[in-house]
């Protein structure tokens, strides 16, 4: 039994996530309820980089990626979902009647949401805490 959780452990990987509250207003401060916020590993990421979003590497250091979450914000334009601790990942947030947010979202060693836009929606205020 040691051996397959061992086993197990080495082939999903072991990794610690934390709760993000997304916050996702109009420009206008109006929250946007039923926005669809999503998180998603970045792949081309080297996790030995000291910089805080460094997403310049090509090597793909860690063979089983971390697992990305999924919600959609309530009526006060807020959604909680689950990032992995250590490794920045991909954010889109996409509102109806609104152009989609891209950014990239990262748990810093404080345990705070640090959010970085890519690609900022002209329409969409977005935040994390």
């Amino acid at each position: 039994m040691k051996r397959f959780l061992l086993m197990l452990l080495l082939l999903t990987g072991c990794h610690t996530y934390h709760p993000a509250t997304v916050t996702v207003k109009t420009n206008a401060g109006v929250p946007v309820q039923g926005a669809q916020v999503t998180a998603y590993p970045l792949y081309l990421f080297n996790p030995t980089s000291n910089s805080i979003l460094f997403t310049g590497s090509s090597e793909i250091l860690e063979p089983f990626t971390a697992n990305g979450d999924s919600n959609y914000t309530d009526e006060h334009g807020q959604a909680i979902i689950q990032i992995v601790e250590g490794n920045p990942m991909q954010l889109r947030v996409a509102a109806p009647s609104h152009q989609s947010y891209e950014g990239i979202i990262e748990i810093t060693t404080q345990k705070s949401a640090y959010l970085k836009a890519t690609h900022p929606s002209p329409t969409l205020n977005v935040t994390a805490e």
